[in-house]
């Protein structure tokens, strides 16, 4: 079980901190009920106005990385922004938004000279030449928020006329947290597999 897991366990509310090796940490305030039963996500920001929520579960860390950090790779699509290196691992770095059909980071009027990058590692089905029984990747974001606690019974499947349908195939459904605030959720095999089809492909 990953240390963002085990700290989120016990305490929410998390707070980014700069640097690219420091933990998502978590402050003392809103801890859960003793019988809350219900999934925790990440709330995240693909651009300024555009919230969702991602599921914890494969969660490792929240960076800061700089810009001139990442080395750009040739001949990618166009979400694919490079690699960096974490931990002396190659950690291949994905716009999040560009991906899901949201206006890229690129285009986003930004002004900070790094990027916000939320780490996924999740068990291979099999070990791989190199001996790696793990795959992860990096999803840049506009921006993170707190730690969300939903029951899975009010996550919805909510269709409307003028939704981004490319977005639609990355999401498990939508949250309504309040009568004014409604959250999609993404469902992370629909990232993981994105990322495959890619590679079989002669840009990635």
């Amino acid at each position: 079980m990953s240390e963002f897991l085990l700290a989120t366990q016990e305490q929410n509310n998390p707070k980014l901190l700069s640097g690219d090796s420091n933990k998502l940490a978590t402050t003392s305030a809103g801890k859960l009920a003793p019988n809350f039963i219900g999934e925790q996500f990440l709330r995240l920001y693909l651009d300024s106005e555009t919230g969702a929520l991602l599921p914890i579960t494969q969660l490792t860390e929240v960076l800061n990385v700089s810009c001139s950090q990442v080395m750009p790779i040739p001949h990618m699509h166009s979400w694919m922004m490079g690699v960096y290196n974490w931990r002396g691992e190659i950690l291949w770095l994905v716009d999040l938004a560009n991906l899901v059909g949201i206006t890229p980071l690129y285009q986003q009027a930004l002004t900070s000279s790094s990027h916000t990058v939320i780490v996924l590692e999740a068990p291979l089905e099999e070990t791989d030449s190199t001996g790696n029984d793990r795959k992860t990747l990096g999803l840049v974001v506009n921006q993170v928020g707190n730690i969300e606690n939903c029951n899975p019974d009010l996550i919805k499947n909510i269709a409307f006329p003028a939704i981004n349908t490319k977005l639609e195939a990355f999401l498990r459904g939508y949250w309504c947290k309040s009568d004014y605030e409604m959250l999609a959720i993404f469902h992370l095999d629909s990232i993981w597999e994105a990322i495959s089809q890619a590679e079989t492909t002669s840009k990635f």
